[in-house]
Formats: structure tokens, sequence, C-alpha cells
């Protein structure tokens, strides 16, 4: 599906959102700037842990070198829209390569991951949180969002650690 909607873009960037639970907190032309630094074609929305638990992607340097957040999450990417193209074509391959009795077969993450593998050239993950940002659900609650006279601040609360703020932002 995902792969047949790409063919109507015609922008020479795309970004992917996956759901309600995305929000756009920069000017779009901000974000492709910040996208531009990863010298990338591709760059996904970075996770701090591999779902599902299965190694299909090897990144060729330790994974701690990014930090937390050293897993591809397949739920929001940027890139070129011609490259976006080709990857999900791919991933579409794999897809209807892949026997529906497999253990992974109805997680959209785990082929995205599989293709991800062979172009680790062109596409990698947004590992210090630039473009993008998971909202935790088992530790961090939903975000606090306040709006007043049009401006529109946010919290993130950690009930982890006694309910503190991690991050505090303006929209």
């Amino acid at each position: 599906m995902l792969y047949n909607a790409l063919q109507k873009v015609k922008t020479k960037y795309c970004l992917i959102l996956d759901g309600i639970d995305v929000t756009i907190n920069e000017d779009l032309d901000d974000i492709i700037d910040i996208y531009k630094t990863y010298n990338k074609k591709i760059v996904f929305n970075a996770t701090p842990w591999a779902h599902p638990k299965v190694v299909v992607d090897i990144v060729p340097e330790r994974r701690e070198r990014y930090g937390r957040y050293c897993f591809l999450n397949a739920g929001c990417c940027i890139g070129e829209t011609k490259a976006l193209k080709s990857f999900y074509k791919e991933v579409l391959e794999i897809f209807n390569n892949t026997p529906k009795d497999d253990e992974y077969w109805e997680s959209e993450q785990y082929f995205v991951r599989k293709a991800f593998a062979n172009h680790l050239d062109t596409v990698f993950f947004d590992y210090d949180c630039r473009i993008f940002q998971v909202w935790h659900k088992t530790s961090l609650s939903a975000p606090e969002i306040n709006r007043h006279n049009g401006h529109i601040t946010y919290k993130i609360i950690d009930a982890e650690v006694n309910n503190n703020v991690v991050k505090e932002n303006d929209m």
C-alpha cells in the first residue's frame, strides 16, 4: 500500500509518518535541512529496542556508538522520493517472497529492516533524535501538551524516575 502511494508523489523529498501518534514540531524546511546533514538518501526514526526481536539488519559499527537510539523504527522516515520508491519496492518484494507462516510475517518492521540491511550506504536512522522522537510507552507517559493563546508547550514525564520532567519544549 505504501509503495503504491509513493508512486503518486512528485516532490523531491517525502516525509512518511505512520499514524495518529505522530506530531510535526518543526517547519518542514527545517526538517529537510536536518535530514540532509546525515548525507543519506533515507533516514528513519530510531528507537532503543529492536522490533521484532530478531537480527536482520547488521550495522557494521558497534551499535553502542549510536547511543540509546540504535535501532531503526520503520514508523517514520524522510528521504528522496526516488530513493524511497526504490527502497519500498524492495520491501514489497521481500514481503511477497516471505512465506505467510513466517513468525514475523505480520510485522512491517521486519520487512523494512531486512531491506535496510541491503542499503547501509544510503539508508540510516536518526540515532540522535534530531528529526524524530519516540514516545516510550513503557517508561514515559504520554506528553503533557498545553495550548495557551496560540502558544504550545509540551513536557515528557518519566514515570520511572519520580515523575521528573525529562524534556520540555516550546512548539
